[in-house]
């Protein structure tokens, strides 16, 4: 659950950051997840993730790629969690048109995005998000 939250005060630190808010205050919760203070007013905050029937291109559900994507994120995170050199690295990966490396090329996608990962980490700090 620790996970969950982690993710989601991510999300909302990028949603402020993207609109150029600096909350006094934030208070995290379950319902809603975080409530901000800004200029003496609070505001409840719910993260939610989107699901629709939209399909791709090739037909496929929306949801099966989310499925897929879920999947791929374990094989991700499951390699990171190996790497002492990561420890705190936070990325967004992004995918146009929903397309995702097939579950035969998992292993190598990963490998390549850790070993590029680590590269980025020994070079600089990051500001912005790591891989697009």
């Amino acid at each position: 659950m620790a996970q969950k939250k982690e993710i989601e005060r991510f999300y909302l630190d990028k949603f402020l950051a993207l609109l150029g808010i600096v909350p006094d205050d934030i208070c995290e919760g379950e319902a809603p997840d975080f409530i901000i203070s800004l200029q003496g007013k609070k505001t409840g905050i719910e993260i939610t993730e989107y699901h629709s029937g939209a399909k791709d291109e090739d037909g496929r559900p929306r949801r099966a790629i989310e499925n897929n994507w879920g999947q791929l994120q374990k094989v991700i995170m499951g390699e990171v969690e190996r790497y002492e050199e990561l420890s705190g690295t936070n990325g967004l990966l992004f995918f146009k048109k929903l397309e995702l490396p097939s579950k035969s090329q998992y292993r190598k996608f990963t490998d390549e995005l850790i070993q590029f990962s680590i590269i980025k980490s020994h070079t600089k700090s990051f500001k912005q998000p790591l891989f697009k």
